[in-house]
């Protein structure tokens, strides 16, 4: 889970304010801020968007308390298509606070998914870091550095000062029992007078005949028991001795069994016991030789038939020899036997380029019918390109003689326009101060609809004016009567309100606790009014009442004896009803305190109840006394009887009121200022104008500026005009000379290409007068004879010639090869030698191969018959040792040995495991023994006799469980014989003892059972993430340290582990010797190294860090910022400082991926 924005609605200081913490590769966000910027707000934000704004905030000094709302957007950290983002506010409230952006109400059970279980302690335990938890984290680990089990524990869990709690829980279970006795603990104590009840119980005089029937009843009872006992002892003996026959028998018909077939095979002690896997052994080793024999046949075959064919063949080492040359010649027959063909083609290519070149001579007029003859009649290369170039020189040279004639008509034309346009040109003048009036009128703007809009803000500001001060409602008053007021501060208006409404809650949360105190307090006397009805337990005081009348009438008795016959009758009545009472409150002991217990509750609660009334009351007093401060206040500042909650909104309609006052006064002066400025714009302008009605009322502002603006636009450009008719003249005549000379120039070089092209045309072989047009004409025919004259030569020379000479060396080379290798083509083509020599060659080569494979693989099948008698004569040696130890010198007698070894070994082992088992079962019991016992009663008689035996321990089970009730009961009743008041004190101090010790007991268990679940949820945390979160926080230690640490290390020699620190040569440091600083860093190590396995095990939750390196220097600061930038490649990080000077390291260590807010 992480948080993509933040929104501080009405939350503290804040108002609409959104925070936005967009994803990025590494999800690090730092919140930046001065003092009392906010920064603290931001962090309970969080915490109370996530679970709930509590009851009392000290959030609510600027929003009212109902009014306080933050909201936010949730969004999953890997996988964002898994859950859609969860976006949602929180208001104040008890109950629906969680909302939808629209006020929709959404269930809290909606944030279980995202939040995993969490509760608010729990995330501000494990997921909110401070300076102050650094350091009050560092002295915990100091304290348990010699405890790694709590040390990883209240490090993980963010739980500081476990060593206090696991203390006190130890001490106040030791308080209340141990296995010492001792009268300072309350079990004991409670056990001292239960003993003493107990004593005192029984030293009550008892009547004799009673004591000895029950005391008769309770030793035959008591003997019963005994007898009862020692006949079912006897029982369970007989049964066990059956039991063991029934148990023994089959294992030692086994044993008989596998002695008898041992026997009936012959496997005598002298039958050799071969290794168990002999059998095995020697089949594999048969089968292998078997193998071996049939390779060996197989192969020698192999070879005679390789000798064989080696023998028939045979191989030209002559043509072997000469097998390059004789490739090479093939190589080029291939090559050249095309050339016969191109050569002709290529002869038939030149006829047709001479064709062509005949037909253009003709044309041209020339009279060559030779090759050699055209060539000289061609004009030569040089002649023919100054040709070519004055040609190209011709068109320029032209074309530039007459753009300089034309130019310079035009330009004598422009001189003769811009003379006649000036002459026609006139000027006029205006008020020099006409411009800077429109200047100063045109900043103005759209002046009427600026007096329009002002005019409309007036009139709806005068509206909402009236209306402001109608909202004041009865106070209400003018502006300048508000603004003379002496009102309260904002602050000290809403502190009043705050704590009137706190003030109110507050006796509203008396109000309910005393009802609820009232209701408990009639439902407990109830209780007790329905429980004494029900049971009607007798107190101590109607006993010692019915015993003060007894011994009263004794008394009288004593002093008249007279009148003993008249007073007998009352005496004996009081004295019954004092032995019913005593023998009632004796039997209703238990109900008695039961009625003592309940009215004590209800004393109990009565005094909660008028507590609660004392505290009202005072609540009530202060909550008037508030109210007659206010009172006197309003009265004060003339606002008399305006209720304290509405005060605030009062004041704040009060200053709307006066804004808007102020906004009217300024608005209205500007409109008119307006006014007045353009109405003496538009009088100066239309002064200047020279209109001829002077005298009349100026038109508007408007009307002014247009006009004006036109004939500022006229005379500028008239201006211009004439500004550029001059500028024109000036240069067309400063540029007739520059003409003039272009064209003689032009006139020049137009007379020297003349020249040159006469003399060009006499050199070509032409008349001096030829034309340029005639010889341009023929140049393309000229140029073409003389490409055509050259792909003859070139096709001569680099196509036929080559290949006439390649056909020549093809004939020598084929003669050569032949006169060395084959006689009988002598006479033949080169191309009928060369094929038939690389035939032979194709042929000999072919046998060659065929040679060398053969050789080749008569040697592998050498080989192969080798490693066959190497197979063949291991595996005998194989079998060697096992003949040896069977006596025998064939593997069929070795098979059979073999075999009678397996049957001895498995016969053997079945009797060894029969006597295992009667060792095992027969209770300590000799062989012999068991078969004597075993044989002293038949089988089937045997099941029948255990089945009885059962069937009487049972039946003496019940009898002696009987007896035993009996027993329960008749000392039960024994104990309880007495007849006096004392008895009854005592047996109900035994029980009250009964109940102290039970309630220390319970008490113990629970406080014992906290302390050892919490050592052991430590030890476990210890065994279970000791490695993972070690080696975790061992590489962050480091980092965070600098280096001067480079690992943690556990060392487990002591009965007890200890954590130590690991600098760089292999010094170690205990945790006690680290300094504060370290200690500092190590616990962060450990935190963050808790945080990742969470992540590991699915629970996601972004860390809020709030200024955790003050005490710092830049480079652990840098070191823990980049720290948590590797962490928040996992999880979102929220860094909150006010320490401006971290923004630039931060963004250095951590780059582009830091999102930087400022508050």
């Amino acid at each position: 889970m992480r948080i993509r924005e933040l929104k501080l609605i009405r939350y503290g200081k804040f108002t609409d304010r959104h925070l936005s913490l967009p994803r990025q590769p590494r999800d690090i966000h730092l919140i930046v801020g001065p003092n009392e910027a906010g920064k603290s707000t931001v962090r309970s934000a969080i915490g109370d968007w996530l679970f709930g704004i509590p009851v009392r905030t000290p959030l609510a000094f600027l929003h009212p308390m109902s009014e306080l709302r933050v909201g936010g957007v949730l969004e999953r950290v890997a996988d964002a298509s898994q859950d859609p983002p969860l976006a949602f506010d929180r208001t104040k409230g008890n109950k629906n606070t969680v909302r939808s952006p629209q006020d929709a109400v959404l269930p809290d059970a909606m944030l279980q998914p995202w939040l995993g279980g969490l509760q608010l302690n729990a995330f501000q335990r494990m997921y909110a870091l401070d300076h102050s938890t650094l350091v009050e984290g560092g002295a915990g680990i100091l304290s348990a550095s010699d405890d790694v089990g709590r040390l990883l524990f209240q490090s993980a869990a963010g739980i500081e000062g476990l060593a206090g709690v696991l203390q006190k829980l130890e001490a106040e279970a030791d308080s209340l029992f141990a296995s010492r006795k001792s009268g300072a603990r309350v079990y004991y104590q409670a056990q001292e007078a239960y003993e003493a009840a107990g004593a005192q119980l029984k030293q009550v005089v008892l009547k004799a005949k009673d004591w000895k029937a029950q005391h008769d009843a309770l030793q035959s009872t008591e003997q019963a028991i005994a007898d009862a006992r020692q006949q079912e002892k006897a029982t369970r003996q007989q049964l066990s001795q059956l039991e063991r026959i029934r148990r023994v028998r089959p294992m030692l018909q086994a044993l008989d069994a596998a002695h008898a077939q041992k026997e009936s095979l012959g496997l005598t002690d002298e039958v050799p016991l071969l290794p168990e896997n002999a059998s095995s052994t020697i089949r594999d080793a048969a089968h292998a030789m078997a193998m071996a024999q049939a390779d060996r046949q197989r192969l020698e075959q192999q070879a005679s038939s390789l000798r064989t064919q080696l023998e028939a063949i045979r191989v030209d080492q002559t043509l072997l020899s000469l097998a390059a040359d004789i490739t090479d010649l093939h190589e080029r027959r291939l090559q050249y036997r095309s050339h016969r063909t191109d050569i002709a083609k290529r002869g038939e290519e030149i006829q047709t380029h001479w064709s062509r070149v005949q037909e253009l001579v003709q044309e041209l007029g020339w009279a060559a019918d030779t090759e050699e003859a055209v060539r000289k009649r061609l004009p030569a290369a040089a002649v023919r390109n100054r040709l070519a170039g004055l040609l190209k020189d011709k068109g320029a040279l032209a074309q530039q003689l007459r753009g300089a004639q034309a130019s310079l008509d035009d330009k004598a034309q422009q001189i003769d326009q811009a003379q006649q346009a000036l002459a026609r040109l006139g000027a006029r003048e205006v008020n020099p101060n006409l411009a800077g009036a429109v200047e100063r009128a045109l900043k103005l703007g759209d002046h009427a609809a600026a007096l329009s809009q002002l005019a409309q803000k007036v009139e709806t500001l005068n509206a909402e004016l009236e209306a402001a001060k109608a909202g004041l409602g009865k106070w209400r008053a003018e502006p300048v009567a508000l603004a003379a007021m002496l009102v309260p501060e904002d602050a000290a208006v809403q502190g009043l309100v705050d704590e009137s409404r706190n003030a109110n809650a507050e006796v509203q949360a008396m109000q309910e606790a005393l009802a609820e105190k009232t209701q408990e307090l009639q439902r407990l006397e109830l209780e007790l009014q329905h429980f004494v009805q029900d049971f009607q337990p007798v107190s101590r005081e109607q006993v010692e009442e019915a015993r003060q009348a007894r011994d009263k009438e004794w008394q009288a008795i004593k002093a008249a004896p007279s009148e003993l016959a008249a007073k007998a009758g009352p005496y004996e009545q009081w004295v019954t009803k004092a032995d019913v009472l005593a023998d009632d409150r004796l039997l209703k002991a238990d109900h008695e305190a039961t009625r003592r217990s309940k009215a004590e509750r209800i004393e109990h609660v009565r005094l909660e109840q008028q507590m609660h009334e004392v505290r009202l009351q005072g609540a009530q007093g202060r909550q008037e006394e508030r109210k007659r401060q206010w009172e006197k206040l309003a009265g004060q500042c003339g606002l008399p009887e305006l209720p304290l909650e509405a005060a605030p909104a009062w004041l704040r309609q009060r200053r709307a009121v006066l804004e808007m006052s102020a906004e009217f006064t300024r608005l209205e002066q500007q409109r008119k200022d307006l006014q007045a400025t353009g109405s003496e714009l538009a009088t100066t302008i239309w002064s200047m104008l020279g209109e001829p009605n002077t005298e009349a009322q100026a038109p508007s502002l408007q009307d002014c500026l247009q006009r004006a603006r036109a004939l500022l636009t006229m005379v500028e450009q008239a201006r211009g005009q004439h500004s550029t008719l001059e500028e024109q003249l000036a240069a067309a005549q400063s540029s007739l000379p520059r003409l003039q000379s272009a064209m003689q120039q032009a006139q020049t070089g137009w007379t020297d290409w003349e020249s040159s092209w006469q003399a060009a045309v006499e050199a070509a072989g032409y008349d001096g007068a030829t034309k340029a047009e005639q010889v341009e004409a023929e140049a393309e025919a000229i140029q073409e004879v003389d490409r055509l004259l050259g792909l003859i030569r070139k096709i001569r020379t680099e196509r036929i010639e080559p290949m006439q000479m390649d056909l020549d060396d093809l004939k020598a080379s084929a003669e050569a090869l032949a006169s060395r290798a084959a006689t009988d083509l002598a006479q033949q083509d080169a191309d009928a030698i060369a094929q038939e020599l690389f035939a032979r060659l194709a042929s000999t080569q072919q046998a060659d191969k065929a040679l060398r494979e053969l050789r080749v693989r008569h040697s592998q099948v050498e080989a192969e018959l080798a490693d066959a008698g190497q197979r063949h004569e291991a595996q005998a040696a194989r079998l060697a040792p096992l003949m040896a130890a069977a006596g025998v010198d064939d593997v069929n007698a070795l098979a059979a040995a073999a075999q009678q070894s397996e049957q001895r070994r498995e016969i053997d082992s079945r009797i060894a495991a029969a006597q295992s088992d009667l060792v095992h079962s027969g209770d300590g019991m000799s062989l012999d023994q068991l078969r004597e016992e075993a044989q002293s009663i038949a089988p089937d008689e045997l099941v029948a006799e255990i089945e009885r035996l059962g069937s009487v321990s049972a039946q003496l089970v019940e009898q002696i469980a009987q007896l035993s009730t009996q027993q329960g009961t008749q000392r039960k009743a024994f104990e309880a014989l007495d007849g006096t008041a004392a008895a009854a004190t005592a047996d109900a101090r035994r029980q009250e003892a009964v109940a102290s010790m039970a309630d220390a007991a319970e008490r113990y268990l629970k406080l014992h059972t906290t302390a050892r679940l919490l050592k052991w949820s430590m030890e476990k945390f210890r065994e279970t993430r000791q490695g993972p979160m070690l080696a975790k926080a061992s590489s962050t230690f480091s980092a965070l340290t600098l280096g001067s640490f480079e690992r943690l290390l556990v060392d487990s020699g002591d009965q007890t582990p200890r954590l130590y620190g690991i600098r760089h040569g292999g010094t170690q440091v205990e945790v006690s010797g680290m300094s504060e600083g370290s200690r500092d860093q190590l616990y962060l190590a450990l935190r963050l190294a808790a945080l990742e396995l969470q992540i590991e095990q699915g629970l996601n939750i972004p860390l809020i860090a709030d200024d955790l390196f003050i005490n710092f220097d830049d480079g652990r600061t840098a070191a823990g910022l980049r720290v948590l930038g590797e962490l928040s490649q996992k999880m979102q990080v929220i860094f909150l400082t006010h320490h401006d000077h971290l923004v630039p390291l931060a963004r250095e260590v951590l780059g582009g991926d830091l999102n930087v807010v400022t508050l």
